[in-house]
């Protein structure tokens, strides 16, 4: 009981502590779910806003590739990284938050070359990948041993132009981020000759990083998860999620191996 009343109250005069304090996080272009283009920064970072909020914590974004994004906040630059996959290598240097959203990826090639819906499917292709992004062990085991080749950039954007441009066979990409940036940077004859995978290629739930060098960065994980918790609670979660209706799945709940 002493224990518990104690990680209580720190964690009350640590709320305390931090009024009106500001947090700059990284984050990189994924929309809907990132995005400097849009009023509130994307689903996830509006998500992320509004549990800090809870705790009289400002947020400030700083739009980076996604690999410096990561990097600059592992070596203290920024406070947080929005947002990640888990990754068992990153629990050095970061603290995860509780699940922000569940996730699916997909495959997108080419309608002319085939559908690819497994990465068994990919053997000899070209896929194209981003850096910093988490994807699979399982993707990048068979990437070494050259089962496919991998090649990456940093954008899904530079990852689309190469695959229509011939010069990938395909990419992964999360299902609901493939719909819009084929949508908003594709013709509409353009988007007749892409192809997705009717299943899902990779599943994870995804989460805000805290670097470990921030100042009381256990405290401000329990702040910010405490704050995830009231606004599902309150519905301020769901009334975001309600300015993405293109996000059908993953609300809070992991997602199946079909679409």
């Amino acid at each position: 009981m002493r224990i518990a009343a104690y990680c209580y109250l720190a964690l009350l005069w640590f709320c305390a502590e931090v009024s009106a304090q500001e947090l700059t996080i990284a984050t990189g272009e994924h929309p809907p779910f990132t995005s400097h283009y849009l009023n509130d920064h994307g689903f996830i970072n509006a998500v992320i806003k509004a549990a800090f909020k809870t705790s009289n914590i400002h947020v400030e974004y700083r739009y980076l590739p996604w690999q410096r994004a990561l990097s600059a906040s592992q070596a203290g630059t920024y406070s947080a990284t929005s947002y990640w996959a888990k990754k068992q290598q990153r629990n050095s240097h970061f603290l995860h938050s509780d699940p922000l959203w569940y996730g699916g990826s997909i495959l997108v090639s080419l309608s002319k070359n085939g559908e690819y819906n497994s990465l068994s499917s990919l053997q000899g292709k070209v896929i194209g990948a981003v850096r910093g992004y988490t994807y699979s062990e399982e993707f990048w085991q068979l990437g070494k041993e050259q089962k496919y080749e991998i090649q990456e950039v940093n954008s899904d954007l530079q990852n689309l132009k190469k695959l229509l441009a011939g010069r990938i066979d395909a990419f992964i990409i999360d299902s609901v981020a493939a719909s819009a940036l084929i949508k908003n940077q594709l013709t509409p004859h353009q988007q007749a000759a892409i192809s997705v995978s009717k299943n899902y290629i990779i599943t994870a739930s995804v989460h805000l990083l805290i670097s470990r060098k921030t100042h009381r960065a256990d405290l401000l994980l329990k702040s910010f998860n405490k704050g995830l918790q009231q606004i599902v609670s309150d519905g301020t979660y769901h009334k975001i999620s309600l300015r993405y209706p293109m996000i059908e799945h993953g609300l809070l709940k992991p997602v199946t191996g079909l679409k």
